[in-house]
């Protein structure tokens, strides 16, 4: 699914990258809507003066400048109109394939996401909004050159570092490890660090229950409802990534990376990777190779 339309109907007004990358410093290239709706796009907001209100997931939050704002894809979001009129700030629009493109590493990137599910965004040092600012500028420079065969790939290298200064300025705000947390956030976290540890050789829930004692059922349940993904998607989610790494990537052949991924033979993996992928390997390997 590509980007929203109406950022490609204002494709004039904006820097962009094809339907995936748009960059832009007027908060009227945003849709603003007077009624929840549920995003398809992600979106980075870093205020650079002045207040405004919106609500996501159907709670208000009114952000003030140095702010970092994350709106992440299936977040709810509603405008709340409350703009104060010395506000500015400089908007990053991805679509979820582009995301899903930059392979980011789940052990960095789950944090965040907790971090986002509370609050979206983080109040900003003054060094923190001027590195953001300096990785917005290089982005902004790198979309208005010339394009060539590169231009998207060293967009998608700088949104990936952009994403790595965000996930070190979160670490700093997040509250400390030793703080209670939910049982439930305790047994996703370690699920995820035995998906990190095991998925390439296993893909059955049941062993990743096994391993924290839980029954199959109230493991999926739990990271179910501290994810909205089941522990069988995370499975399947991972060991997709690990394929596309390797393909991307790695000279391996492809009976190779079926080998290392532990599959009875290349024929399955090819099956699972395209009913999951919508291209067998040798297809995907090629159109990384083109694009």
């Amino acid at each position: 699914m590509q980007i929203d339309r109406t950022f490609a109907e204002e494709r004039i007004a904006m820097d962009s990258v094809g339907d995936d990358v748009f960059i832009f410093d007027d908060i009227s290239k945003v849709p603003l809507f007077d009624y929840p709706t549920k995003m398809n796009v992600a979106i980075a907001a870093l205020c650079l003066s002045g207040t405004v209100g919106v609500t996501v997931n159907l709670r208000e939050h009114v952000f003030s400048a140095p702010y970092l704002t994350i709106i992440l894809p299936e977040q709810i979001l509603q405008y709340s109109r409350r703009v104060s009129e010395d506000f500015s700030a400089l908007f990053v629009v991805m679509s979820k394939p582009f995301i899903e493109s930059l392979l980011l590493n789940p052990q960095e990137s789950l944090p965040v996401f907790f971090y986002l599910q509370d609050s979206p965004g983080a109040a900003l040092t003054p060094g923190e909004s001027e590195l953001l600012l300096t990785y917005y500028s290089l982005l902004r420079t790198t979309i208005r050159a010339e394009s060539n065969a590169y231009t998207k790939e060293v967009v998608r290298n700088l949104v990936r570092a952009f994403f790595y200064g965000i996930v070190a300025i979160f670490r700093r705000h997040e509250p400390p490890k030793n703080l209670q947390k939910r049982r439930k956030e305790v047994i996703f976290e370690q699920f995820s660090q035995l998906l990190r540890e095991h998925c390439r050789e296993r893909r059955s829930v049941s062993f990743f229950a096994a391993k924290l004692c839980l029954t199959p059922k109230y493991l999926s349940s739990t990271v179910k409802e501290i994810s909205q993904k089941t522990a069988g998607q995370w499975i399947d989610e991972s060991l997709i990534l690990e394929a596309k790494v390797m393909l991307k990537s790695s000279g391996r052949s492809i009976q190779q990376i079926s080998d290392d991924l532990s599959f009875p033979n290349q024929s399955f993996f090819g099956k699972y990777f395209k009913q999951h992928v919508g291209v067998s390997p040798r297809e995907y390997r090629k159109l990384k190779a083109e694009s």
